[in-house]
């Protein structure tokens, strides 16, 4: 789903999607998303609903604010 829909990728969408179906019949939203990319598991489970809240928020604000400096 990432590689279908994110913008990013969209030079690399006849490498990645090759002799498929997908690729030969794409729909008019093929790559015209920006993605981003979570991992929940960096934030802590601990405490009250609250504070895991609160820390979830963090986590997020921080990874928007990340400049991505992948190639």
């Amino acid at each position: 789903m990432e590689n279908y829909y994110d913008l990013a990728k969209a030079t690399e969408f006849e490498r990645l999607f090759g002799n498929l179906a997908v690729r030969q019949n794409p729909t008019p939203r093929r790559n015209s998303y920006f993605v981003l990319r979570w991992a929940f598991s960096l934030v802590s489970p601990q405490g009250e609903v609250a504070e895991i809240g609160q820390a979830l928020h963090a986590h997020m604000n921080a990874r928007i604010q990340v400049v991505d400096t992948r190639p």
